[in-house]
């Protein structure tokens, strides 16, 4: 099997912590494959100034009939459980700033603490 390497940064811890401010689960960062594009922006420890996440339907979107009705969905699995022990749910979902666009994810969910964000980039 074949290491990647990321060039992708690890999330600060308040970058973990904030990302998805707003989320009513309160979920924490482990790892995004957009990191390298799409720099995450720290604005302080008061959370008047952090910008709120919010969670909307996906809708009609190619990704959503790729994950449900081809291999893709068993492909993904098989990386999941071969390098990621910890995962524990896999979905399509937009997430966003409460108040701009709302991109389309493949979220993989992990039980807190199972793994680290130099894996979760890895795998991503």
């Amino acid at each position: 099997m074949t290491t990647l390497t990321s060039k992708k940064p690890i999330p600060s811890k308040e970058e973990k912590r904030d990302y998805y401010h707003g989320l009513p689960s309160a979920p924490s960062l482990v790892a995004r494959s957009d990191a390298a594009e799409t720099e995450w922006e720290y604005r302080g420890d008061n959370l008047w100034y952090v910008p709120s996440k919010k969670l909307v339907p996906v809708g009609r979107h190619p990704i959503v009939d790729a994950i449900n009705n081809t291999s893709l969905r068993d492909d993904v699995m098989e990386i999941l459980d071969s390098r990621l022990p910890g995962w524990n749910c896999m979905d399509v979902v937009r997430i966003g700033l409460s108040f701009g666009p709302k991109p389309v994810i493949l979220w993989i969910g992990v039980h807190p603490g199972s793994t680290t964000s130099e894996l979760g980039l890895e795998v991503a």
